[in-house]
């Protein structure tokens, strides 16, 4: 799903010459008066050419493919189609759709299925330090909650929109073997975070999530490849059948080179690259990330701070990481490529959450688990000493 939110940004740039359907709700391409998740991809096949324009036709009149149109589609699908004055003539009232509704499936429930207070369970809510293959160390006691508030589920496809209404000041856990705590304080100035994620309650998406980190993309002022691979060099012309690594070449590759304090100096560490995984994650599914591309999914805005113990917040100086984490009901896999910064060396871990039900979706405590994997370089876990970690989260209800 979220290659298919990415692709929404495909409407900004493509030129169409083929004469858009003038429409009073673009992305409506039945003329039911609303406009689906699944009109939203059908148009987005069009774009690419992949269907033709007579499939649906359905974008803006004024400006068929640019970035406001995109915005137009999208907010129709969020919040409805515009009424529009029905001719007196045939004795409907104003606003009212003539289209036969399409019956919903029996397991998608009608309407919208409202506020889930999603409190973490410190008996099963924990957090595993994955140190080295095999070796996992999980400490439990997560304490906190999420609010969740779900909109009405597509009649056809079974998704809708989830925003995240509150939250607790922190979700918080105490790691008593290693001497700190990890306190996660969600941004309350963004909050309600309108569009956290999506909920498919029929299924049929892939909602697992893969993240995978290269904490060795080269050396700066070193040779890349070829028989000098390794070796200092000023220009390629150092480094025969091969290049010369640059600080340069590590921006390009939108890296970030370590510091002179840091563990190994001059490495590139390479970006953190996201992508779904393969396969339905099946009825109830939640994928609460942001859609880097597009912004149509915010996930959740946290800054992730590493105290010396419990109570959160009262150590202002704590190191802090602000970013938008993404958590999934369906699997969460993350790995270091040149582990420990070992050419060759992976570590890998893997977590599979827990679907929530649709049709009980505001019971508290009801079925739902929330997983995230993600690397942690240079962590000072064993000993003191700096080594690549993966941390996984598991927020239980």
């Amino acid at each position: 799903m979220l290659r298919i939110l990415s692709c929404l940004v495909v409407f900004a740039s493509l030129a169409w010459s083929a004469p858009a359907r003038s429409t009073t709700c673009p992305g409506d391409c039945n003329g039911d008066g609303q406009v689906a998740i699944n009109e939203l991809i059908t148009l987005i096949n069009v774009a690419l050419g992949n269907s033709p324009i007579g499939v649906c036709d359905a974008f803006c009149s004024d400006a068929p493919l640019d970035i406001s149109c995109l915005i137009r589609m999208v907010n129709n699908a969020l919040d409805g189609c515009p009424l529009v004055p029905t001719p007196t003539a045939t004795g409907i009232p104003v606003g009212t759709s003539t289209a036969t509704a399409t019956p919903a499936p029996t397991n998608t429930p009608g309407g919208p299925l409202g506020v889930r207070h999603f409190s973490l369970d410190p008996a099963r809510s924990r957090l595993v330090a994955t140190i080295a293959q095999g070796f996992d160390f999980p400490t439990t006691g997560f304490t906190g909650f999420l609010e969740l508030s779900a909109g009405a589920p597509d009649r056809n496809t079974g998704i809708t929109f989830v925003d995240l209404l509150d939250a607790s000041d922190f979700l918080a856990l105490s790691i008593p073997a290693s001497g700190s705590a990890v306190c996660i304080k969600v941004d309350r100035s963004q909050l309600p975070v309108r569009n956290a994620g999506i909920l498919a309650c029929n299924g049929g998406v892939s909602l697992g999530l893969s993240l995978t980190q290269d904490r060795n993309l080269g050396v700066a002022d070193a040779c890349l490849g070829g028989p000098s691979d390794g070796l200092a060099c000023a220009s390629d012309d150092d480094c025969p059948q091969g290049a010369c690594f640059t600080a340069a070449s590590c921006r390009a590759l939108g890296g970030t080179l370590e510091g002179e304090d840091d563990p190994f100096p001059g490495v590139c560490q390479g970006p953190l690259a996201g992508a779904t995984l393969p396969g339905d994650t099946g009825p109830g599914a939640l994928l609460l990330s942001p859609d880097p591309n597009t912004g149509i999914t915010k996930g959740i805005p946290v800054a992730i701070i590493q105290e010396a113990a419990l109570p959160c917040g009262d150590e202002p100086n704590a190191t802090a990481l602000t970013t938008s984490i993404a958590l999934t009901t369906g699997t969460a896999r993350c790995t270091i490529v040149d582990y420990n910064n070992q050419p060759g060396a992976t570590l890998s871990a893997e977590q599979s959450g827990a679907n929530f039900d649709c049709g009980t979706w505001s019971v508290e405590d009801g079925p739902g688990t929330l997983v995230l994997a993600a690397p942690a370089l240079n962590t000072l876990a064993v000993n003191q000493q700096p080594t690549d970690i993966i941390t996984t989260f598991v927020f239980v209800d």
